[in-house]
């Protein structure tokens, strides 16, 4: 089969630059590098510490498994640099339980020549409603053609905790147990990221990063989105070392979200990337952050709450809600809290649930 020559002068740099960076150079960047696996974050200046809700969060900030609001699956795929030959694709899943939510992914980049496979199973929880935690075990596969392979195991943490209304802060840790590959034990990069997510305006989120990978200096990332009629997003962003401009949208449907990211490099040249999430049920209407954060912060009365009110308590839907209302005009305002559970429907495990979130004054 003939194979045109610009394409073996691609797979030849392509497997010479990383056989030689695995082999000979214990200075540089080993393989496995950490870039989002997500059009919207990257879209956003490669911003994902204090807030990302996608099953992706798995390679960045696994905590945000906590937050997604529906079982869902993400795809991604890229070509980087337009390197047509050098495919980078991803796929994962997160599944929320009332136990936590449990994220599972498998990333591939690389061709016949030179390959990374990348394993990942996650845990993520939220405590109190607003403190997310969790943690990620990677399994990496590195595949070069002529010298062999090898296998590294990696160990992520991430949390984010919602501040006030308007801003969360967060935190994660790549490969905390310094994991290495290749016969001459090359390090994989451990990466350290903080940063916080402000909503300055309803529908838009500022976010900024303070990134680290242990092989370079520090790098400040910034990004920005706008939503319009909860359906069109708009996305930029910024990054230094290197200086990196990114723009991109997303568009939302009830069952499927689709997002692009424009990404550009003063060396390299321009990245396109597309990510596609796919829900096994219908999600909730989107609503502004601040008003979910503000509902999770504020207690309802039951003795005066209508019932749309109340319908936004874990687990009461419109049936409940009425009995509640047709309870306390029957029997008069709830003493206590506890008395809720008078209510036909509404047991000790439903109690549990909400307690936190009700109040008779």
């Amino acid at each position: 089969m003939h194979i045109p020559l610009h394409e073996k002068r691609t797979h030849f740099l392509v497997i010479l630059f990383y056989t030689a960076e695995l082999i000979f150079c214990s200075q540089v960047l080993a393989s496995f590098e950490d870039i989002g696996l997500s059009a919207r974050q990257q879209a956003m200046g490669g911003t994902a510490a204090a807030y990302v809700n996608s099953a992706d969060a798995v390679f960045m900030n696994c905590s945000g498994l906590a937050m997604a609001a529906a079982p869902h699956f993400s795809m991604f795929y890229t070509n980087p640099f337009g390197l047509k030959s050098v495919a980078h694709a991803s796929l994962s899943a997160v599944f929320p339980h009332r136990t936590g939510a449990y994220g599972l992914a498998v990333e591939t980049f690389g061709n016949n020549l030179y390959q990374e496979n990348l394993y990942l199973i996650s845990y993520a929880r939220s405590w109190n409603k607003r403190f997310h935690y969790g943690a990620a075990m990677r399994l990496m596969h590195l595949d070069i053609s002529k010298y062999g392979t090898d296998t590294a195991i990696g160990f992520d943490l991430g949390f984010s905790t919602a501040l006030s209304p308007r801003f969360q802060w967060g935190f994660y840790a790549h490969n905390l147990n310094r994991p290495v590959i290749s016969a001459q034990d090359q390090a994989i990069p451990q990466i350290f990221c903080s940063g916080i997510s402000v909503l300055p305006v309803d529908n838009a989120r500022l976010n900024v990063d303070l990134y680290k990978d242990s092989k370079f200096p520090a790098e400040l990332r910034f990004g920005f989105e706008y939503t319009v009629l909860d359906r069109l997003a708009l996305r930029s962003g910024f990054s230094t070392e290197p200086a990196r401009f990114t723009a991109g949208f997303g568009i939302a449907f009830s069952l499927l979200q689709l997002d692009y990211a424009f990404q550009t490099h003063n060396d390299l040249g321009n990245t396109h990337q597309f990510s596609m999430s796919v829900f096994l049920k219908k999600r909730t209407r989107e609503r502004s952050d601040k008003i979910e954060y503000q509902m999770e912060l504020l207690k309802i009365n039951i003795n005066i709450a209508s019932e749309e009110q109340l319908q936004t308590l874990r687990g009461i839907g419109p049936t409940l809600s009425r009995r509640i209302v047709m309870y306390r005009e029957d029997y008069g305002p709830f003493e206590d809290i506890e008395d809720l559970k008078n209510v036909k429907g509404i047991g000790d495990v439903m109690f549990e649930r909400i307690k936190d979130r009700i109040t008779t004054e």
